[in-house]
Protein backbone atom coordinates (compact mmCIF):
# COMPACT_ATOMS: atom_id res chain seq x y z
CA UNK A 1 0.00 0.00 0.00
CA UNK A 2 3.02 2.66 0.71
CA UNK A 3 4.58 2.03 -2.15
CA UNK A 4 1.75 3.01 -3.97
CA UNK A 5 0.37 5.57 -2.25
CA UNK A 6 2.61 8.75 -1.71
CA UNK A 7 0.15 10.14 0.53
CA UNK A 8 0.27 7.43 3.22
CA UNK A 9 3.63 6.62 3.25
CA UNK A 10 4.14 10.92 3.89
CA UNK A 11 1.54 10.28 6.63
CA UNK A 12 3.63 8.06 7.62
CA UNK A 13 7.30 9.21 7.58
CA UNK A 14 5.88 12.36 9.38
CA UNK A 15 4.13 10.40 12.25
CA UNK A 16 7.40 8.62 12.90
CA UNK A 17 9.95 11.15 12.22
CA UNK A 18 10.86 11.73 16.30
CA UNK A 19 11.34 8.20 16.86
CA UNK A 20 13.84 7.58 13.72
CA UNK A 21 16.02 10.97 14.38
CA UNK A 22 16.88 9.66 18.19
CA UNK A 23 20.38 7.93 18.07
CA UNK A 24 19.32 4.61 20.63
CA UNK A 25 16.88 2.70 21.14
CA UNK A 26 16.86 4.23 24.85
CA UNK A 27 16.26 7.54 23.35
CA UNK A 28 13.63 6.27 20.94
CA UNK A 29 12.14 4.90 24.27
CA UNK A 30 12.06 8.22 25.81
CA UNK A 31 10.50 10.10 23.13
CA UNK A 32 7.12 11.61 23.29
CA UNK A 33 3.77 11.01 21.14
CA UNK A 34 3.36 14.44 20.07
CA UNK A 35 0.30 15.80 18.71
CA UNK A 36 1.69 16.03 15.24
CA UNK A 37 2.46 12.20 15.38
CA UNK A 38 -0.86 11.68 16.71
CA UNK A 39 -2.38 13.61 14.18
CA UNK A 40 -0.19 12.07 11.29
CA UNK A 41 -1.09 8.71 12.49
CA UNK A 42 -4.71 9.23 12.50
CA UNK A 43 -4.83 10.66 9.41
CA UNK A 44 -2.74 7.47 8.00
CA UNK A 45 -5.57 5.08 9.72
CA UNK A 46 -8.19 6.82 7.96
CA UNK A 47 -6.43 6.38 4.33
CA UNK A 48 -5.91 2.56 5.36
CA UNK A 49 -9.34 2.31 6.83
CA UNK A 50 -10.45 3.05 3.13
CA UNK A 51 -8.46 0.93 1.35
CA UNK A 52 -7.86 -2.21 3.82
CA UNK A 53 -11.84 -2.70 4.78
CA UNK A 54 -10.12 -5.96 6.54
CA UNK A 55 -8.49 -4.02 8.67
CA UNK A 56 -11.03 -1.59 10.11
CA UNK A 57 -11.70 -3.30 13.61
CA UNK A 58 -8.45 -3.25 14.25
CA UNK A 59 -7.93 0.24 13.09
CA UNK A 60 -10.90 1.71 14.77
CA UNK A 61 -9.22 0.16 18.13
CA UNK A 62 -5.94 1.68 17.53
CA UNK A 63 -7.79 5.32 16.44
CA UNK A 64 -9.59 5.13 20.21
CA UNK A 65 -6.48 4.99 22.11
CA UNK A 66 -4.05 7.68 20.04
CA UNK A 67 -5.36 10.43 21.65
CA UNK A 68 -5.15 8.95 25.15
CA UNK A 69 -1.34 8.43 25.27
CA UNK A 70 -0.59 11.91 23.81
CA UNK A 71 2.42 13.17 25.77
CA UNK A 72 3.06 9.58 27.01
CA UNK A 73 6.54 8.24 26.06
CA UNK A 74 6.42 5.46 23.90
CA UNK A 75 8.28 3.39 26.35
CA UNK A 76 5.07 3.84 29.00
CA UNK A 77 3.41 2.99 26.15
CA UNK A 78 4.63 0.01 25.41
CA UNK A 79 4.72 -0.94 29.23
CA UNK A 80 0.84 -0.49 29.42
CA UNK A 81 0.34 -2.54 26.65
CA UNK A 82 2.54 -5.34 27.58
CA UNK A 83 0.38 -5.34 30.90
CA UNK A 84 -2.63 -5.42 29.48
CA UNK A 85 -1.40 -8.42 27.04
CA UNK A 86 -0.26 -10.17 30.11
CA UNK A 87 -3.64 -9.92 32.29
CA UNK A 88 -5.22 -11.39 28.94
CA UNK A 89 -3.46 -13.94 28.39
CA UNK A 90 -3.85 -14.86 32.42
CA UNK A 91 -6.99 -14.68 32.24
CA UNK A 92 -7.75 -17.00 29.52
CA UNK A 93 -6.27 -19.98 30.62
CA UNK A 94 -7.55 -22.82 31.62
CA UNK A 95 -7.69 -23.42 35.85
CA UNK A 96 -5.05 -25.46 36.31
CA UNK A 97 -2.39 -24.88 33.93
CA UNK A 98 0.08 -21.76 33.79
Amino acid sequence: MLTHDEQAFGLLVRALRPFVKQPTNLDVLETRLDRDSIDSLLKFAARLSRTAPKMRARIAGAKAIARAVEGATLGQVLRAANLSLERGAKSTRKPGRR
